[in-house]
């Protein structure tokens, strides 16, 4: 199944506009979404523009779950004197599912120019426990980094 969306939407200072694409096979096992967005940051940057793709895969009969998120995107930033244009961030996740509630694994963060000039990886180890209702997922996560 495909989807195509558009969008408008305000989180903390920024404003976005964009559309979005999402690709999944009839069972949902895998899902991979791809944003193309115009991307306001008050005071900061204007015209700017972020790409993002978000993906979930579910292996071995979803004992095993890889998901996360890959954001490119312009923002001008100084590191010690030292100009930036762009930032990339991304964090995936491999979960080993216990059962429907109970998981663990942990995220790679990679990022480059995020918090520091250059590129980082912070991999941390985690446990979580899933909330089921019947349209949604709360989860808490306790994170190791």
């Amino acid at each position: 199944m495909k989807r195509f969306t558009a969008a408008v939407f305000l989180v903390l200072g920024v404003t976005f506009a964009g559309a979005q694409y999402t690709w999944n096979s009839a069972d949902y096992s895998k899902i991979f979404t791809l944003q193309g967005l115009y991307k306001n940051i008050k005071d900061i940057e204007s015209g700017s523009f972020q790409l993002t793709g978000v993906w979930t895969v579910q292996l071995l009969d979803g004992a095993l779950t890889f998901n996360g998120f890959a954001d490119f995107w312009k923002e001008g930033k100084v590191f010690n004197g030292k100009e930036t244009d762009f930032v990339f961030l991304s964090e995936p996740q491999l979960w080993y599912n216990f059962g429907q509630h109970f998981s663990a694994g942990g995220e790679i963060e990679l990022a480059n120019n995020f918090t520091a000039e250059g590129f980082k990886v912070c991999p941390t180890l985690a446990v979580k426990w899933t909330f089921s209702t019947k349209n949604q997922a709360l989860c808490w996560r306790s994170f190791l980094s």
